[in-house]
């Protein structure tokens, strides 16, 4: 519950005494999709913030299996390309790669509807309008030469 967290003297932006994490860390840690969103939206949680292994919060959804809260990170502009390590391991690896490791699939079908390059209206350029001209004059010039034989 995020009604009143002032009279709990709670600090959303920064973290708590469990292992350096902040209230995101856990919320996604946990899977708690409308906590999340939640921080994001009203409280302008910190999206980037590492706790004291280095994890940061679209991390530990990750290693969790949290797919819901890995997706709501990523629309929200949480870096996927972060590498940290899990737990007590010594290797980095980003949020997919441990995903990948950890055999979440859903999580990593999570990343890669959100890799799929949505289309965007392109206006065309100067460059773009010269180069239609360009080729209108050449096959013009080229129809009456070919006409002229």
């Amino acid at each position: 519950d995020l009604q009143g967290p002032h009279r709990y003297h709670i600090d959303f932006q920064g973290v708590s005494k469990f292992r350096g994490q902040s209230v995101l860390h856990l919320a996604a840690r946990a899977g708690r999709v409308g906590c999340v969103r939640e921080l994001i939206a009203a409280w302008n949680a910190k999206l980037e913030l590492r706790d004291e292994s280095h994890t940061t919060p679209l991390l530990c959804a990750a290693c969790k299996g949290r797919d819901r809260v890995v997706t709501v990170l990523l629309e929200a502009g949480a870096r996927a390309d972060v590498r940290a390590p899990y737990k007590d391991s010594k290797e980095f690896d980003t949020a997919e790669g441990w995903a990948k490791r950890l055999g979440h699939n859903k999580v990593l079908h999570a990343f890669d509807v959100y890799r799929v390059p949505k289309p965007k209206e392109e206006k065309p350029t100067p460059e773009d309008k010269e180069a239609v001209e360009k080729a209108t004059t050449v096959s013009s010039s080229a129809f009456v030469t070919t006409v002229d034989w």
